[in-house]
């Protein structure tokens, strides 16, 4: 289930931030500032916490 969630804001991220991969440069503080990154990172904290 958390791997899941974590593949679909893996998703949301590449259609909207990389643009399904066209969009070759971007800053770095951009991408930390996207809701669609903060996403991912909860979703990988909560795959961590299935871990252990």
């Amino acid at each position: 289930m958390e791997c899941s969630e974590l593949i679909q804001a893996i998703n949301k991220f590449w259609r909207k931030f990389l643009q399904c991969g066209e969009r070759t440069s971007f800053e770095f503080n951009d991408m930390v500032n996207n809701k669609e990154y903060e996403n991912i990172v909860e979703e990988i904290r909560d795959v961590e916490i299935m871990l252990v």
